[in-house]
């Protein structure tokens, strides 16, 4: 057998047995972040298809969860904002053109996203990214931004962030801010750690470089004493079905991803 899904098989168990843990006892986070990344129907791990996105969309609306913008969370983290029932944000990394395919469906929804755009596009590094999918144009970007989505840095290249020299911190980091905010002439608040890499350094830089928020892959409860330069982020992939996605942001299920992940091991 391969061990691949045999992981995930154990893994969607253990998720099982938290989340009815935390149902028992009624336990739930207030505020979520969901990371996507493509919309297809590849085979690719970090895409998830159109049919399996609105699926858990509307799983969220049918609870009653609230959609919500990555400037309504900057203001709940910062104490300007209160959000008392549950909500999430939705967030895309890289920006591939696949997304448009469910574009007016989240119009349709009400749901407020925010897309992380690579400011090069024309030479990023695919070897990072895993793919050799089409990116978004500047037109259906454009578009997006007029139906009201939110725009952040994903980073100039994908380029891994941690263990990296100042120089190239800067390129990354404030050059892409300061690229994507000529280009689509509005600031841009908002960072996404390429894989969720960060350090020391990589934090500090994204901090002098204007951003509001930082998002990473850890997992945590967020809550007004989180970190806004590495917020926690739940990552959506293909092997979550409606029944896997259900139980992902169950306090229990987080606690117990980060342990794993802490332990060097991908799930």
């Amino acid at each position: 057998m391969n061990v691949f899904p045999l992981i995930i098989v154990v893994r969607n168990l253990v998720y099982k047995a938290f989340f009815t843990f935390d149902q028992l006892l009624g336990r739930k986070n207030k505020i979520t972040v969901f990371c996507y990344h493509s919309i297809s129907n590849d085979s690719w791990r970090y895409g998830v298809s159109a049919q399996s996105f609105k699926e858990q969309m509307n799983y969220l609306l049918s609870l009653g969860y609230s959609s919500i913008s990555s400037n309504d969370l900057f203001e709940f983290v910062t104490g300007k904002k209160k959000i008392t029932s549950p909500s999430f944000v939705v967030h895309f990394d890289d920006g591939y053109k696949d997304i448009m395919t469910v574009s007016e469906f989240i119009k349709e929804k009400n749901i407020k996203p925010t897309v992380f755009l690579l400011a090069d596009t024309k030479s990023p590094n695919r070897k990072e990214l895993d793919n050799a999918y089409d990116f978004l144009t500047d037109k259906e970007i454009k578009l997006l931004i007029k139906d009201g989505w939110e725009i952040g840095s994903h980073s100039k290249s994908h380029l891994y962030l941690a263990n990296r020299e100042e120089a190239t911190l800067k390129k990354e980091i404030s050059g892409s801010k300061k690229a994507l905010e000529k280009r689509f002439k509005q600031p841009i608040r908002y960072f996404a750690y390429p894989k969720g890499g960060y350090d020391k350094k990589a934090l500090t830089k994204t901090y002098s470089s204007g951003y509001n928020l930082s998002f990473s892959m850890d997992d945590g409860v967020i809550s007004l004493s989180s970190d806004v330069m590495r917020l926690p982020r739940v990552g959506v992939d293909r092997t979550h079905g409606l029944s896997q996605f259900i139980t992902t942001f169950s306090p229990s299920v987080i606690t117990f991803r980060g342990f794993v992940k802490k332990l060097g091991v991908t799930i």
